[in-house]
């Protein structure tokens, strides 16, 4: 986000390899600068960054924005044209409507984890990043799934889309010209520690060079 004059930005992609590594552990996966291949679909600048075939079960929605910046989430991949785009998942919501509920995967819907999501208004030209921080007691225990689609019906999400979460969850902001981040992001057990990630999804001011 320095580097790239970015106003605001959210972690995306799940992404390999993995290891989250334990408290004041230095062996965790990746470290700083280390190379890690995104899980489904990433497309940046038109740019095919990684294709949406993935083994990993979770992804089977993308965050799509056209040539024209037309915005949407869609089950499975984006289209031909796609100018920017993120697959990531459980999808939440499409259509207005709650997504079915993986039953294979009800550990990662039921457990209260830090969280990241997508949402869009039926338009598609109202956008929410949302983070909910966890795993720190007394401080934010993290949310379901069910939770997380709750809070993003009550902003008025028509679609949405979960993304990578955990310790990878992370929202930075562009403020008075310097960086900052949101949340209390916590890696390895540590609250505030940020995490290395694949990439992320970032807004540009109109204007913005």
């Amino acid at each position: 986000m320095r580097d790239g004059g970015l106003a605001l930005a959210i972690n995306a992609n799940y992404f390999l390899p993995f290891d989250g590594g334990h408290l004041f552990d230095k062996a965790f996966v990746p470290a700083a600068g280390q190379g890690v291949t995104a899980e489904g679909l990433a497309i940046g600048d038109g740019h095919l960054d990684s294709a949406a075939a993935t083994g990993d079960a979770r992804v089977d929605a993308a965050f799509c924005v056209s040539a024209r910046n037309a915005a949407r989430i869609v089950r499975g991949s984006c289209p031909p044209g796609t100018r920017l785009g993120v697959g990531a998942g459980p999808l939440l919501l499409l259509g207005g409507k709650r997504q079915p509920r993986e039953a294979s995967r009800a550990d990662y819907y039921d457990g209260a984890e830090p969280r990241s999501a997508l949402g869009l208004d039926r338009a598609g030209k109202t956008l929410w990043m949302v983070v909910a921080d966890g795993r720190q007691p007394g401080y934010s225990a993290g949310m379901t799934l069910d939770a997380l689609t709750a809070v993003l019906q009550r902003l008025g999400a028509s679609a949405a889309i979960n993304l990578d979460g955990g310790g990878s969850s992370t929202l930075a902001a562009r403020v008075d010209g310097r960086v900052r981040t949101l949340n209390r992001p916590i890696h390895t057990g540590i609250p505030g520690r940020e995490r290395p990630v694949a990439n992320q999804l970032g807004v540009r001011s109109v204007g913005q060079p």
